[in-house]
């Protein structure tokens, strides 16, 4: 399994869920995702952003989505 992370907000997530069904791939078969909201940690003083994490059963997917995805921000 590969991870993929862009950082968008949830719309934009669901927009490439849409995308990857058109494509023919299936949720659970081919790819699982995960929003992950903005978060502050006051411990370490880190910021999280909000992203969704992709993660793709096949090689081939994970690279072809995440230039494809990457290159378009």
């Amino acid at each position: 399994m590969i991870e993929v992370s862009i950082q968008c907000d949830a719309n934009r997530g669901m927009e490439m869920v849409r995308e990857l069904r058109e494509q023919g791939l299936l949720q659970g078969r081919d790819f699982d995702f995960a929003y992950h909201p903005y978060d502050y940690d006051n411990f370490t003083g880190q910021h999280r952003y909000r992203r969704v994490v992709f993660a793709f059963y096949k090689e081939k997917y994970a690279t072809f989505y995440a230039l494809k995805w990457n290159s378009n921000e």
